[in-house]
């Protein structure tokens, strides 16, 4: 699946990384994926080693979420984000909805 990424926050915050990396050693990125649920928004947060395989624990999970809504508090957080620690920048995810030769997308409309 393609991306269409862009900077969520002008800037790094390495202070927010290195916290990160201090509690999970091994993590490399941080996925937040905001989730409605019965009206409210909560955020499923995956802190991923470099292979992609999911580690650390719960509550450094919270805990990264906190630090990084701190470190970027201009971040849309309603959008998915990808924190990169060893860049130590977040970048928002943005996904097609669907291929523009169906038409079903604002830009396509109906043809």
């Amino acid at each position: 699946m393609l991306h269409h990424n862009r900077p969520a926050y002008p800037g790094i915050n390495v202070t927010a990384a290195r916290a990160i990396t201090a509690r999970v050693a091994e993590a490399a990125t941080v996925l937040i994926t905001p989730v409605t649920l019965d009206g409210r928004t909560l955020h499923r947060v995956l802190l991923l080693d470099a292979a992609g395989a999911e580690v650390g624990t719960a509550d450094a999970a919270r805990r990264a979420l906190r630090l990084l809504r701190e470190a970027f508090p201009a971040a849309d957080w309603s959008r998915e984000q990808l924190a990169h620690l060893g860049r130590a920048d977040l970048t928002e995810q943005r996904y097609p909805a669907a291929p523009i030769d169906l038409g079903l997308d604002a830009e396509g409309g109906d043809r």
